[in-house]
Formats: structure tokens, C-alpha cells, sequence
């Protein structure tokens, strides 16, 4: 799935603007959590540089983005649970 279709998907579930997922500052939680999963899951089926382009980021910020939504979703059940509600609504 393109990066573009995770990105708008990943704006409207948590009920924010695209702009804001694609800002280069980092952003407080509300914001920053949604970029980091968002990233995570486009990185899943795509390459580096087309998420980081999506995203406005680097692919190093890609690979960080994919590496910490793993460790956060091992430690904490409810954003593990925000991250399979976003997969469940891309598939859909």
C-alpha cells in the first residue's frame, strides 16, 4: 500500500491534518505518536525513501519510527492495540 494512502489513513483515524504528520518538528505525543506508527506500517511493505518522502523525513527517521513502535507496542498493550486498529482499518 503507498505511503500516501497511510498517511491520510493514520491523519484520519487519530483525527488530526496531514500537514501536521508531515511537520519536520517533532511535535508533542498527540502528534508525534501518530507520525512514528505511521511510518512504521508504511515501512512495512514499502521502501525507506518513498515512506521518508510521505512523511517529510529522512530514512533513518523511517527506521527509528519502525524500531520504537515495536518496543513501544511490546511494553504498552494499548498502543499495540492502536497500531492493529490502524492495520485493521487500511485493510478495510
Amino acid at each position: 500500500m503507498k505511503p500516501e494512502i497511510i498517511l491520510k489513513a493514520t491523519a484520519k483515524h487519530f483525527g488530526i491534518a496531514q500537514k501536521k504528520l508531515k511537520q519536520k518538528k517533532r511535535g508533542p505525543w498527540p502528534i508525534s505518536w501518530p507520525r512514528l506508527l505511521g511510518m512504521a506500517i508504511a515501512y512495512e511493505s514499502n521502501k525507506c525513501a518513498q515512506v521518508g518522502k510521505a512523511f517529510n523525513r529522512t530514512h533513518g527517521n523511517v527506521i527509528h519510527a519502525s524500531k520504537r513502535v515495536a518496543d513501544l507496542c511490546d511494553v504498552h498493550e494499548d498502543l499495540a492495540g492502536e497500531r492493529e486498529a490502524l492495520k485493521c482499518r487500511l485493510m478495510n
